[in-house]
């Protein structure tokens, strides 16, 4: 059978049904069927499918409705409606809701075969892309709901113009994955990327290379690429700087000869103003005008199901053993869950669920078996532990930021920054010792 696409009949006539799941058996594909479509909708939210052929008319509810919600809550997902009625109006009307085709009962099978062999090598092209990476990280783009489907549409559209873009979003929320995946959409598919993290370049020496690799970048490889500036809120502030004057020297906006190179950025939402204030309005919005915001875990719950039978299928292949089953008790659970580090949380609880299975299918009863203090957050736990944990602790932290980014930009004199600062010497001297960026 052709395990390369996952198959739903949704079909309230026992024997059209059973003809129709022949009739793809015989061509080497494999298919579930339901007999109630209320049924075959719980089945939708726990497990996803590439394909629903669903019947037009039945009792409890009619194709039409069906095709509406599956292209609401699962708009990835194609629908072939299937009739024993022949209609203009309602084809027309099926596909200009989102179905795939419309098929005749009656007419020759080969049609309706044709088109779920067109939709199977659409999915496998697909998946020669970013959403086929062996790491874990990437099943966080895997998705069957509307809200994450539109923002991978328009991070494709915007890559596919070269647009300089700024991924915001919660730590785990996969903001490099997502970078890495643009990459593929931009109009140097396969162009050279440069890539910095400045959350692993800590150190300033590490800060200095990463500006030194991007002039080797630009020598060796011009103006055609992709550049990804990763974590940028936690960069050096001087360095950062130098590296957009770098991009803007090089890459000029005015020249007769278009550039080919996109910058994507990443960083978290609240560090948006600060960006603004320490850059300026001009590096901000040539660079980080247009954002897009990833949704938190609690914005894509629809999702977790898909992402956590994609990790599982991801380890099985690293480690080569067959992949195991989800029972759905599990995966209701990691549904409703709250994680440290949003999908990050996710894939370590997989993980170490994974490793106590003993390639016996993963149900929830396993959970016992595995440390998750550090991964699962209580209801009532309303600061994360990578929050500051009080009030007073943030405004210290938003004060640190502050004096060293005024400090950094008056080349660390301590007379030009008290007064930028509007304190006394002896204050910014406190303080520099206070919050540990005395030179």
């Amino acid at each position: 059978m052709d395990s390369s696409i996952k198959i739903m009949i949704i079909e309230d006539d026992a024997i059209d049904a059973r003809f129709i799941k022949t009739v793809l058996g015989a061509a080497g594909y494999d298919a579930d069927v339901s007999q109630h479509p209320n049924e075959a909708l719980m089945v939708l939210n726990q497990h996803p499918y590439d394909l629903i052929l669903v019947d037009l008319k039945m009792v409890d509810m009619n194709g039409m409705q069906i095709l509406e919600l599956i292209k609401r809550y699962y708009p990835t997902t194609e629908v072939i409606i299937i009739t024993a009625h022949a209609s203009i109006d309602t084809a027309v009307e099926a596909i200009r809701m989102g179905a795939y085709s419309y098929f005749v009962k009656g007419d020759p099978a080969r049609k309706l075969l044709a088109d779920i062999k067109t939709i199977a090598t659409r999915k496998m092209e697909k998946n020669t892309g970013i959403y086929g990476e062996s790491s874990a990280g990437a099943s966080r783009l895997k998705t069957r709901g509307a809200t994450f489907t539109n923002i991978l549409s328009q991070a494709d559209q915007l890559a596919a113009v070269g647009m300089n873009v700024l991924l915001v979003g919660a730590p785990g929320t996969g903001k490099k994955n997502f970078a890495q995946h643009m990459c593929k959409s931009t109009p140097q598919t396969d162009g050279p990327v440069y890539e910095t993290d400045f959350s692993v370049d800590g150190e300033s020496l590490s800060q200095q290379n990463a500006k030194d690799r991007l002039n080797i970048f630009l020598d060796q490889y011009g103006s055609t690429g992709t550049c990804v500036l990763l974590n940028i809120d936690q960069a050096d502030p001087i360095i950062l700087s130098e590296m957009l004057s770098i991009l803007e020297t090089r890459i000029s906006r005015y020249s007769s000869k278009k550039a080919l190179i996109s910058v994507i950025s990443t960083s978290t939402l609240q560090s948006i103003p600060k960006l603004k204030a320490t850059y300026g309005s001009e590096f901000f919005f040539l660079y980080w005008g247009i954002k897009l915001e990833l949704p938190e875990i609690r914005e894509r719950r629809e999702d977790l199901p898909l992402i956590a039978e994609d990790i599982v299928k991801k380890l099985s292949a690293t480690f080569n053993v067959p992949t195991p089953d989800v029972d759905n008790s599990l995966l209701e659970y990691l549904s409703a869950a709250t994680f440290v580090r949003e999908f990050e949380g996710l894939e370590t609880l997989v993980q170490r669920i994974f490793k106590v299975s003993s390639g016996a299918a993963l149900t929830s009863d396993l959970i016992e078996q595995v440390e998750i203090g550090d991964i699962l957050l209580k209801e009532e736990y309303l600061i994360f532990p990578s929050e500051p944990s009080s009030l007073k602790e943030a405004r210290e932290q938003s004060e640190r930021e502050f004096i060293k980014t005024v400090y950094a930009r008056s080349g660390g004199n301590k007379t030009r920054t008290a007064a930028a600062l509007g304190i006394s010497s002896r204050q910014l001297y406190n303080m520099l010792k206070k919050y540990d960026l005395e030179d």
